[in-house]
């Protein structure tokens, strides 16, 4: 019994003594591995010797979420390329735990920021953040790669930045910054640091997500020719332009009636129905009707009415002071992080020519990051216009906007119901915003016809044609539906056909904005209906040829022209006049605001602008 005891007492301290060794021997050999789980992410790294659980100072991290895995070590670095200069291989060196997730902090101080947003279901965000060494000429190489039992489908051609992942029988998306490249061999992404994102989105799809469209629209089914579609749309806004001239305008008081019949004087009509009467050689009687009805409510008369009526010096005037506000504006929402700034549809073609380079850049930037799948409908479509329908948007914005091209998938098509044989957008919780189902659907019309994807084509036509087939005798629409299970259940509100024309017309004769950003710099544009045809930019003159009816009086706006020493206009020398609207030719120069405004009458059909620097 004695010899028992001592053995017991022998073996007792070996076992502590062994796994004192063997914890040490973990801890030193460089071996010991910190797990977390985080909002949904599994996060293991390997601490560097000497360091124990308490130690942020990591060689390796592995995050894993729902099959995507992110796995950084020294054989499995981030690394930086460029094509002159060796790879550099980034390794993590420290972590920390976020409130949604964690940040990998790389051996050159960059890092990489890993979390997971609120929502059902969540979402996966990844954001490499730079280090000193970082440039815009590099790629980056990320590391990323799927659990075994995930299967993922590479990029289709239209959505060069978004890949399909099935796992645990659910579908996924993973997208990435445009231009981003994927290897699925080798498990990496190469994102260009040119951009003006870095974000890496991965999420479950919802569970509506294409039922609609993959079931309706599979096989070529549903498909409206070109001439049946374009027909449709000239015979609603052949009513809208009856309405406009004469069925529901009142001479006496220069406004127009709405459905309910309660009148309203709208610039918006003013505009389109001058633009059509122009077109269609109906302009003399069009104008003295509209310049009646301007007199009466000239509190209520803009820019986008001058170029018909004149009126030039006050209006523009006016004009830049609502620029500055606006821009100001937009500026604040940009930085509060407020999406919603995307529903001015004009964004991107505001900020470059109107807003200042500050907004401009901020709308760029914010376009790279901003979340869009979790924003609403109206925003989502805004978003669409802005990337794929803007008046104007120089080369830097069209590349932050490119990733708004997921919209279509990701959050247009999802929304999409259908009764019998109409479809429309779903703007919330069994409610349809009209406009928005028919905005949606000239886009998706516009964006199918430009890569030449008649399924886009055919969804965006049976948008807009199920919209107009709920339109009065008069052109009215309803502004708001309502449906449940049943079907349609109701409507509220009503629009006219002016909230629409401007997304279809392709009127020359409609007002736009003729950038001169490429040649002159932000903030310059013509303001114009007439067709110029030639824009030739030179430090010694700026010359300018366009087209116009004969004998039809026409008012031009240059913005942002530096001052000149003469101008020539027709071929004659003339002179700055600030009462230059009482004649059939003149200009005037406002050096405060560097605006140049011009008013002319002449019997030929073109002539010359030219503006002469010493």
């Amino acid at each position: 019994m004695h010899t028992r005891k001592i053995r017991r007492y022998f073996i007792v301290p070996v076992v502590y003594v062994g796994v004192i060794l063997g914890l040490l021997y973990l801890q030193y050999s460089g071996t010991l591995t910190i797990r977390r789980s985080i909002d949904g992410i599994d996060f293991s790294a390997s601490i560097l010797p000497g360091g124990d659980e308490s130690s942020d100072r990591i060689s390796s991290a592995r995050i894993a979420f729902d099959g995507l895995v992110l796995d950084v070590s020294e054989e499995t670095p981030i690394r930086l390329v460029a094509e002159e200069s060796p790879d550099q291989a980034l390794i993590p060196a420290r972590y920390e735990e976020l409130e949604n997730g964690v940040r990998v902090i790389l051996s050159d101080d960059s890092s990489l920021v890993v979390t997971v947003t609120e929502g059902n279901p969540p979402e996966l965000h990844v954001i490499p953040r730079g280090g000193a060494t970082w440039s815009a000429e590099q790629l980056l190489v990320v590391p990323l790669d799927f659990d075994g039992d995930a299967v993922a489908e590479l990029p289709r051609p239209g959505t060069p930045e978004s890949v399909h992942v099935s796992y645990g029988g659910r579908d996924y998306f993973l997208s990435a910054p445009p231009r981003t490249q994927f290897d699925l061999d080798q498990g990496t992404l190469l994102v260009p640091l040119a951009g003006t994102s870095r974000l890496i989105r991965y999420a479950e799809l919802g569970d509506r997500r294409l039922d609609v469209v993959s079931v309706a629209f599979a096989d070529d089914q549903r498909w409206i020719g070109d001439a049946f579609y374009e027909s449709s749309l000239s015979d609603f806004f052949e009513v809208a332009y009856r309405g406009w001239a004469v069925s529901r305008f009142n001479g006496g008081s220069g406004t127009w009636d709405r459905r309910d019949g309660s009148p309203l004087f709208s610039e918006e009509i003013l505009v389109a129905y001058l633009a059509e009467a122009w077109q269609r050689n109906e302009y003399t009687p069009a104008f003295n009707r509209m310049r009646r009805a301007a007199d009466l409510h000239p509190d209520e008369i803009g820019i986008r009415s001058t170029v018909f009526l004149g009126n030039l010096r006050e209006v523009t005037q006016q004009s830049v002071t609502n620029d500055i506000q606006r821009a100001r504006s937009d500026l604040a929402r940009v930085r509060s992080g407020d999406p919603t700034v995307f529903r001015q549809e004009d964004l991107l073609t505001f900020a470059a020519l109107r807003g200042g380079d500050e907004l401009f850049r901020e709308v760029v930037e914010f376009a790279g990051l901003v979340d869009f799948r979790n924003v609403a409908i109206p925003t989502a479509v805004g978003m669409l216009a802005n990337a794929f329908d803007s008046e104007f948007a120089p080369a830097e914005a069209l590349e932050a906007t490119e990733r708004f091209a997921a919209i279509i998938e990701e959050r247009i098509y999802p929304a999409i119901v259908q009764f019998d044989d109409y479809f429309f957008l779903e703007s919330g919780q069994g409610e349809i915003d009209v406009r928005y189902s028919i905005r949606a659907g000239q886009l998706l019309e516009l964006i199918g016809g430009t890569r030449g994807d008649r399924t886009v084509v055919a969804i965006g036509r049976n948008l807009v044609l199920s919209a107009l087939a709920l339109a009065d005798d008069a052109g009215y629409l309803p502004a708001r539906l309502v449906f449940g299970d049943s079907g349609i259940q109701g409507q509220e509100g009503s629009f006219g056909p002016e909230a629409i024309y401007a997304f279809f017309t392709e009127n020359p004769s409609y007002p736009r904005y003729v950038p001169l950003y490429d040649e002159i710099g932000p903030g310059t544009y013509i303001y114009t209906v007439a067709d110029f045809t030639t824009v030739d930019i030179s430090p010694e003159r700026f010359y300018f040829t366009l087209r116009y009816p004969e004998n039809r009086t026409h008012y031009v706006i240059f913005q942002g022209v530096p001052q000149f020493d003469t101008m020539e206009l027709f071929g004659l020398v003339w002179r700055d006049d600030p009462t230059f609207e009482a004649y059939i030719k003149g200009r005037h120069y406002n050096e405060e605001t560097e605006t140049l405004m011009i008013k002319y009458t002449d019997d030929s059909i073109q002539g010359e602008i030219i503006l002469n620097y010493s």
